[in-house]
């Protein structure tokens, strides 16, 4: 079961993750179609996620929950307190796909972003070829601000990443 409500929405909660929850989260990460989606090339495992929720001051991770059934995981990495600026990201799991939950997840990790933590800058990279979160970073206000060419290997390939950048000031 997720740990406590963090941030609730109409559609998804953020919830806590607890240990019980490594295993979700790790399977979520190591799905092929997330891998190439996310530009994740190397294993995930249960101490990986132990790692970034136990031992990481930089990154805050979710339990992205619908009526507590876990569906995906959204995150704030590489937070800079002197820079004020994080990155997000957000996996759902595929069995739930296109039914908004990245959006609204994002869209509430957002908030905290800008209202608890006062960040002035969020940031996001998106792997060629992955629209859907193209399209989510549009909805919420996002504006591609560059792209690295032949950035990241997914797959056997290069593949170009477009970064993306959201101030405070624009939510």
């Amino acid at each position: 079961m997720p740990g406590t409500v963090f941030l609730g929405g109409d559609g998804v909660t953020l919830n806590t993750i607890r240990p019980d929850d490594y295993a979700f989260v790790e399977e979520q990460h190591n799905d092929p179609s997330n891998r190439r989606q996310a530009g994740i090339s190397l294993p995930w495992h249960e101490t990986d996620v132990a790692e970034l929720v136990e031992e990481r001051d930089d990154v805050v991770l979710f339990l992205v929950c619908r009526d507590e059934d876990a569906v995906g995981t959204v995150l704030l990495s590489g937070l800079d307190p002197q820079a004020s600026r994080a990155e997000i990201g957000y996996i759902i799991h595929p069995e739930f796909h296109g039914e908004g939950y990245a959006t609204e997840a994002a869209d509430l990790c957002l908030e905290h972003a800008f209202d608890d933590r006062g960040l002035h800058k969020v940031w996001a990279q998106v792997v060629e070829g992955n629209e859907a979160s193209k399209r989510v970073l549009e909805k919420l206000g996002f504006q591609q601000e560059g792209t690295l060419r032949e950035h990241e290997y997914a797959n056997g390939e290069r593949v170009d990443v477009g970064y993306y950048g959201l101030l405070s000031s624009e939510r």
